[in-house]
């Protein structure tokens, strides 16, 4: 099991991670240390909690945006196969259809 070292607000944070976990896990790093700085910059008074919570904030609001464009992008992929299907169901009744004698 490897461990992942994360730095927000001067503090270290050191995570456990499973085989597998460490490339998703150092980008998740590179990112939250990021937007740390970011912060950090914009709020220079800010205490290293109140940092590793706006941090939180920040993420967290970065993901609820990735989450609602990704269900628009649902809505939008539904409302295309609907069409699909009624231009396939229209093509199919405009179909001649044979009557074979029964015979």
């Amino acid at each position: 099991m490897g461990k992942i070292d994360i730095q927000v607000g001067g503090q270290h944070h050191e995570l456990p991670c499973s085989a597998g976990e460490e490339r998703l896990l150092r980008e998740a790093k590179a990112m939250i240390e990021q937007e740390a700085r970011t912060l950090r910059t914009l709020h220079p008074k800010a205490s290293d909690t109140q940092l590793l919570f706006l941090t939180a904030v920040s993420v967290a609001d970065l993901a609820l945006a990735v989450k609602a464009e990704l269900r628009a992008e649902q809505n939008r992929v539904r409302s295309l196969e609907i069409a699909l299907r009624s231009l396939r169901e229209a093509r199919y009744d405009q179909t001649p259809r044979t009557n074979k004698p029964r015979g």
